[in-house]
């Protein structure tokens, strides 16, 4: 798996794909092989996970707000 990256200094544009896993299965082996970016979401305060959903909405919108600035 590739080096980790915070969602707001990256660069959705493009053709991308998001794989959300949940805490507690979270992703198999197989696909955690073919990811090439590792995204996490900054946390502030004691919170310390979204659930799945959430997180995905977030990275749509932040995926959203980049296809704008083409």
């Amino acid at each position: 798996m590739g080096a980790k990256s915070n969602l707001y200094d990256c660069d959705l544009r493009g053709k991308i794909a998001f794989a959300v896993g949940n805490e507690g299965a979270g992703l198999s082996e197989s696909l955690l092989a073919m990811i090439s970016q590792h995204i996490t979401i900054p946390m502030p305060g004691r919170s310390e996970s979204l659930n799945v959903a959430a997180a995905t909405a977030i990275c749509l919108f932040k995926q959203y707000g980049n296809a704008g600035s083409r």
